[in-house]
């Protein structure tokens, strides 16, 4: 009885009642739609920057992060990679030569950071063979291949076949340079990815410094939720290979990003609150205008001795 009660006063002012109800639609849609684009507009930069730049682990040597000088390699890199390539949970590993130098065309030249890479694992790190718009990948084939991003091959007007020059400091301090040609220019969703990166091959740069090993590792995981557990057991693994290697994941390389994911759970529990409360306010208006309108009811109600809960029911 007292549910049907509740049903026919509900709807005995019709007007009231779906404005009201039109209201916490209309604002829970807005809540849920702004939380949603906020929570995904954060979690596009993170899946970006993890994808392009930081991966969800790195390994350099602490005189490198202070100082990234060429001549600071990490010891036994190439075995450290194949060691981690073999590690439980570990989607896929790609070790790097890094020199920052010079490109140079017939136009103009730019400072830029070079990066030696095996064209198979980092294809399996980054996604730039999805984002090559001419040209194509770099692989074995040719002599000295690069890859250079649109902006960069506008700068410098450079197109697929372009010859280029690299030069950078070797570790003797001499000035050390090679010729290389455009295989293909890409362009990826990172702006500073694009303005100041060029890709060649891992074993082209090494020849070209006269030298061996890497200056960095990068690690994807095949669950993100594993990453301090997975990073745990490669600070271990990577101590074996010196003591001054830096393990790192993603939120210790861009704690901007990590910051930003945990203001924005607080941010949206605060528009929850918010909106809760304004419905809170708005119902309770309601009902204090049904209860005024219906004091006569109520009174009939407890002069035929329906008990006070009931009532408040």
């Amino acid at each position: 009885m007292l549910i049907k009660l509740a049903w026919r006063n509900l709807w005995r002012n019709k007007l009231r009642t779906s404005i009201i109800v039109g209201a916490m639609m209309f604002g829970l849609v807005g809540v849920i739609a702004m939380m949603g684009f906020m929570t995904g507009f954060v979690d596009s930069m993170v899946k970006n920057a993890i994808r392009w730049q930081t991966s969800h682990i790195q390994i350099q040597t602490e005189p490198f992060l202070r100082n990234p000088e060429i001549g600071e390699l990490i010891p036994n890199g190439e075995a450290l990679t194949d060691k981690l390539k073999q590690l439980e949970g570990v989607e896929s590993v790609s070790s790097r030569f890094i020199a920052d130098g010079m490109i140079a065309s017939a136009r103009s030249n730019r400072g830029v950071r070079i990066n030696g890479i095996d064209s198979k694992d980092e294809s399996q790190i980054t996604p730039l063979t999805q984002h090559i718009t001419h040209g194509e990948w770099i692989d074995d084939n040719g002599r000295n291949p690069i890859l250079v991003s649109e902006r960069m091959a506008q700068r410098l007007t450079l197109r697929v076949g372009s010859k280029v020059v690299l030069t950078f400091t070797d570790v003797d301090g001499q000035v050390a340079g090679a010729a290389y040609r455009v295989k293909g220019i890409f362009k990826t969703p990172s702006s500073v990815l694009d303005d100041g990166n060029v890709f060649v091959r891992k074993e082209d740069l090494q020849k070209t410094a006269n030298m061996s090993g890497v200056h960095e590792v990068a690690l994807l995981l095949n669950d993100p939720n594993t990453l301090e557990q997975q990073q745990r057991r490669i600070d271990s693994l990577a101590s074996e290979y010196g003591q001054q290697l830096k393990v790192r994941n993603w939120r210790q390389i861009q704690p901007i990003l990590s910051t930003m994911m945990k203001s924005m759970d607080v941010s949206n529990q605060v528009i929850l609150v918010i909106f809760v409360v304004a419905m809170m306010f708005g119902i309770i208006n309601i009902m204090l205008m049904s209860v005024f309108e219906r004091t006569q009811e109520f009174g009939v109600l407890m002069a035929v001795g329906m008990q006070k809960h009931k009532v408040f029911s």
